[in-house]
């Protein structure tokens, strides 16, 4: 007989089979981002904590990496990345960095 755990994460209903996952094992999904200028590029790295594994990600670019490197003119830019995992949970932040 399998049992399952209900669980509310960030508005998504989500459903643990019993996999050995306790509902004290599964943090909150959370995202955040850092940018690190050179000359005449910013590199941006998102790191994800929590949520239900696999967790995918995706910058305001499009970029599906864990950090990327945006050439820009010189100033101050801002950049956003989304984190869903596998129970469709999502996490957003922004970050800055100034050229």
């Amino acid at each position: 007989m399998k049992k399952s755990i209900s669980a509310v994460t960030a508005g998504f209903a989500i459903l643990l089979a019993s996999s050995g996952i306790a509902m004290a094992d599964v943090m909150p999904l959370s995202v955040s981002c850092s940018g690190v200028p050179s000359a005449t590029s910013i590199t941006w790295s998102a790191s994800v904590s929590g949520g239900v594994a696999p967790t995918e990600l995706m910058w305001g670019t499009g970029a599906t990496t864990s950090a990327l490197t945006v050439s820009y003119s010189p100033g101050l830019h801002e950049i956003t990345i989304q984190a869903t995992d596998a129970s469709s949970t999502v996490a957003t932040s922004s970050c800055s960095a100034r050229l």
